[in-house]
């Protein structure tokens, strides 16, 4: 016997179905991808807040490759973990903070300070053409965009 509480609850399982495979379209077309970053900034679950710069050497000022300076904007203490550039899986272009080249800092940032970090690969330019830096910290992981002019 089919009731209106059976035909209704059976009704609800196929709206919520198909509104899970619309969710999941619209998740792989990267429509959904700015009404999560801004959930996620609201729900403080974003990510780490870093400025990332490129300082490039005095006699290749042309090149786009050098230093990465990494600068905490965070209220909080932040630990770098780890760092890629370009997602080049190689040694000298995904490394551990601590085994890098550090300028005057340490991989644990504290609010408003930075470190300036570099392989001999990055320096080389063996990394290429910096387009992408990637910073693991124990606050999470966040991709930044370099943009050059």
């Amino acid at each position: 016997m089919i009731t209106a509480s059976s035909t209704l609850a059976s009704a609800l399982k196929w709206i919520g179905l198909i509104a899970f495979l619309v969710f999941c379209l619209l998740l792989t077309q990267g429509k959904l991808d700015k009404p999560l970053r801004w959930l996620l900034t609201r729900m403080n679950l974003s990510g780490p807040e870093l400025a990332v710069e490129v300082n490039k050497l005095a006699m290749q000022q042309g090149s786009r490759f050098g230093f990465i300076t990494v600068t905490n904007l965070s209220q909080d203490a932040i630990t770098l973990k780890h760092v890629t550039i370009n997602r080049n899986q190689s040694a000298g272009c995904s490394f551990d903070p601590k085994q890098a080249v550090q300028l005057g800092s340490s991989n644990i940032l504290e609010p408003g300070s930075h470190a300036m970090i570099g392989t001999g690969a990055m320096i080389g330019g063996f990394c290429g053409s910096f387009m992408l830096v990637e910073i693991d910290t124990d606050r999470g992981s966040a991709e930044y965009s370099i943009k050059w002019r």
